[in-house]
């Protein structure tokens, strides 16, 4: 029984250093984000093919400029890349912090997606 107290209690110190490491990085990007000009942004758009078992490739498009201009490059080059008119992917989106890249919601930007003809004010 010493065993497994012991064994648990190490367990929680490692929990609660990760917690803390995780505590102190959301801090910084919060921080970091106070800086950033939305229009100028670098952003990571992930579109994952819905045919990608069928062997159709899935893009990643690093852009730098608005969310949504970097959805529509993306979307370009999707269609380049698989020879298509149309888009059938899942989206995600991120947005570069400091060093780190991180996921935007996607009520932020699911507007943006080809077609659409509303604008979310996010």
């Amino acid at each position: 029984m010493k065993q497994v107290k012991t064994s648990l209690k190490n367990s929680f110190k490692y929990d609660i250093r990760i917690a803390n490491e995780t505590i102190k990085k959301t801090e910084l990007l919060q921080q970091q984000l106070e800086t950033i000009n939305f229009r100028k942004a670098t952003y990571k758009v992930n579109l994952r093919s819905m045919w990608e078992n069928e062997g159709e490739p899935s893009t990643e498009t690093i852009y730098i400029g608005t969310i949504k201009n970097a959805i529509s490059a993306a979307e370009a080059e999707f269609k380049r890349k698989n020879n298509r008119s149309d888009v059938q992917a899942w989206y995600t989106v991120y947005i570069l912090i400091g060093e780190a890249y991180v996921n935007v919601p996607s009520a932020c930007w699911k507007d943006y997606k080809e077609n659409i003809k509303e604008v979310n004010p996010c």
